[in-house]
């Protein structure tokens, strides 16, 4: 589980910046200014969602997507707060 949900992350990440971008923030930030700050934060995010994950499922041993859940919302709340404060 948590490499499958990292793989996912990594996909996620790259659809995840043109979007915001675009979209969630309307950035007129530079790309070669947003983009290294972006991808500090999704690798940051990455980590913390495998974190996240394999805690979880130690130590409180249940279903793995429950975990998982766990972790995407925890990477979601933390990521978008972040994005916006600094990277876009």
């Amino acid at each position: 589980p948590v490499a499958a949900s990292t793989i996912g992350a990594v996909v996620g990440a790259v659809i995840n910046y043109a979007l915001n971008y675009r979209f969630t923030f309307a950035s007129r930030r530079a790309h070669r200014v947003a983009l290294p700050r972006f991808v500090a934060i999704s690798v940051a995010g990455i980590a913390l969602n495998a974190a996240v994950l394999s805690v979880v499922l130690e130590f409180v041993q249940p279903h793995y997507l429950f975990a998982q859940v766990v972790a995407t919302g925890t990477v979601l709340i933390v990521g978008f707060l972040a994005n916006r404060k600094w990277t876009f």
